[in-house]
């Protein structure tokens, strides 16, 4: 049986990233990521640089937002919020998003960026997704590069097979 809310979760975690993106779009990188050995379902953003590490990340299954103040050179540790899910369907999605901004020391723009192909990439993805409320099918976006701590992430193939293109450039 098909679980509901975990269709939910896929549409609002792209919202998440999307509208976050949105607000630092040459900040980060994003990448879909199983930590711990794949026990968690992530969208993560990855700080740039020649060490790449995730900043803040939306763990789908769990319900989460983490903000790994390490990576992003602050002192503390990881803060978590779990309420995620409520505070992004809630009246005001962008005051918590601007709290998560805050939270991880980045200057919130009074005026969101030009958008940059990445940008339109996600908000096309988040747009997409929410017509799947509602429907039997389950819809979802996946990444073609995974994150799995270790346990065999790299390129996955098979989500290029259909891309000749991409495939000649990836493979």
């Amino acid at each position: 049986m098909r679980n509901p809310s975990r269709q939910l979760e896929e549409i609002v975690s792209w919202r998440f990233v999307t509208e976050f993106w949105r607000r630092f779009p040459e900040s980060f990188d994003l990448i879909e990521a199983h930590p711990g050995g794949g026990q968690y379902d992530c969208l993560a953003l990855l700080t740039k640089g020649e060490n790449p590490s995730i900043a803040i990340d939306v763990n789908r299954g769990g319900g989460s937002v983490h903000i790994h103040k390490h990576a992003l050179g602050l002192d503390g540790s990881m803060s978590m919020h779990s309420d995620w899910m409520e505070r992004m369907l809630g009246p005001e999605p962008n005051k918590f998003l601007d709290e998560i901004a805050h939270e991880a020391r980045l200057k919130v723009p009074k005026k969101r960026p030009a958008s940059t192909a990445a940008t339109l990439t996600y908000r096309y993805i988040s747009d997409f997704l929410a017509h799947s409320i509602g429907r039997l099918e389950k819809w979802e976006c996946r990444n073609g590069f995974e994150d799995t701590s270790g346990w065999g992430g790299g390129v996955r193939r098979e989500f290029f097979e259909s891309f000749p293109l991409l495939k000649k450039k990836i493979m």
